[in-house]
């Protein structure tokens, strides 16, 4: 065996041989043409910390008895998830009574 080709017992020569693999493995290939075909590591990660924190919210949602709607009608529901997405993983929600004392907007 030189150059890489193979010696078939049925008289078939290298070139049939790795056009046909080609053809019965490119079937079960996708094919990666551009960098954005192949989801990448960290939207993996993302999309599963986002369904985690869907799922939390909607633990949250139920187990308070607050209805659903509320992520559509409620004008503060979008802002609020977004300041305590910008504030990050550190941010503690204020104490009980913390959050009845409105606080000035001055």
């Amino acid at each position: 065996m030189l150059g890489g080709e193979y010696e078939s017992g049925t008289g078939s020569t290298s070139a049939s041989i790795s056009t046909t693999n080609l053809v019965a493995t490119s079937s079960y290939f996708v094919p990666r043409t551009t960098a954005s075909s192949q989801p990448s590591i960290s939207s993996i990660l993302e999309k599963k910390e986002k369904e985690e924190a869907d799922k939390l919210l909607g633990k949250f949602l139920l187990w308070s008895d607050i209805p659903f709607s509320v992520a559509r009608n409620n004008p503060f529901f979008q802002p609020i998830v977004d300041a305590i997405a910008i504030v990050g993983p550190g941010y503690k929600v204020s104490s009980y009574d913390g959050l009845q004392r409105p606080h000035s907007s001055r």
